[in-house]
């Protein structure tokens, strides 16, 4: 009788053993995940933080960008306004080369600078400069910016229906002998693609004839 009532006892210690140490084991794995949980949001929160950080960043650098580049837009715009009025050779030379370089670089910029009448411009300028070095120079990359904005077919659409366009780029393309020759000829070529542009190179007489003599 001492034997079955002794078993009977460490059979129900085991009992509330075992259950004190599977209700201490739930606990414990609930804690872990309330905590892992925990980790893991304040991770998210953290990974969160730092996309909206870098996020805000690039927003900034591109507004910053932007501004930087209509600045210079406008600067460019500006020169080309006074640049026929421009006395000194080097100034001319100086803006010339800059928007030969901006329009190599960026459509926008060639698109912006169309629509505010540099085509015109730089046609004057082509048909006034002289025999003279500095001149020869200023001369290219008048032509060249112009090639540049040929690039794009309504920007070369706006050339062709610039006045006296085609034929200013042809004489150029007939007289010069050095690396003007070369720009003019390119530029011509991208102008007459355009149906319009070869229809008013066949549409000058004058033209016509000296290119059949060469």
């Amino acid at each position: 009788r001492v034997h079955a009532a002794t078993t009977l006892q460490s059979y129900f210690r085991g009992l509330i053993a075992r259950r004190e140490f599977h209700r201490e084991y739930v606990l414990i794995v609930k804690l872990q995940s309330w905590w892992k949980g925990c980790l893991a949001r304040e991770r998210a929160a953290k990974t969160q933080q730092q996309l909206l950080d870098l996020r805000s960043r690039m927003e900034k650098s591109a507004a910053a960008n932007v501004d930087e580049s209509r600045r210079l837009i406008n600067r460019l715009i500006a020169a080309v306004s006074e640049l026929l009025s421009q006395k000194s050779v080097s100034n001319i030379l100086h803006t010339c080369a800059t928007l030969d370089m901006a329009t190599e670089l960026s459509q926008r910029c060639c698109e912006e600078l169309a629509a505010a009448g540099a085509v015109a411009v730089l046609l004057e300028l082509i048909r006034s400069v002289s025999r003279s070095v500095p001149d020869q120079q200023v001369l290219r990359h008048a032509l060249s910016t112009l090639r540049n904005l040929a690039r794009y077919p309504h920007l070369a659409h706006q050339l062709i229906q610039t006045p006296h366009c085609i034929q200013t780029v042809a004489i150029e393309f007939l007289k010069n002998k050095e690396e003007g020759y070369f720009i003019a000829s390119e530029l011509l070529k991208r102008l007459c693609r355009n149906p319009a542009g070869a229809k008013k190179l066949r549409g000058s007489s004058a033209i016509l004839k000296r290119l059949n003599n060469l």
